[in-house]
């Protein structure tokens, strides 16, 4: 099950408690769809973190304002691995598989 990101500031500090994914998405590209069944595939397998969803086109300040504070380049699809207040790992495109997702957890 996905938790929603409510604001910036609330998902870092809640990845000071605890590592957390991030997957920004556009409902409208076929290649975020596409990486969004990836990422349910895993979150059904189990994800060993939690998984928050930001839909960039809705919650586009706090898009570009989370890839200010982690210091990734914006892009969408993304999946960013959040630990301690800083991005870990970004997968984006046609990268974000579950295998690669797992790869990048390892």
């Amino acid at each position: 099950m996905y938790k929603q990101v409510k604001n910036a500031n609330d998902l870092i500090e809640q990845s000071k408690e605890y590592p957390l994914l991030l997957f920004k998405e556009s409902m409208t590209c076929p290649i975020s769809m596409k990486a969004k069944e990836e990422v349910d595939a895993f979150v059904a397998d189990g994800s060993p973190y939690p998984v928050f969803i930001l839909a960039v086109q809705e919650q586009q300040e706090v898009s570009e304002e989370l890839a200010e504070k982690l210091k990734v380049k914006h892009e969408t699809p993304q999946l960013i691995f959040v630990k301690d207040g800083k991005a870990v790992d970004t997968l984006s495109h046609r990268d974000v598989t579950t295998e690669n997702i797992e790869e990048m957890l390892e």
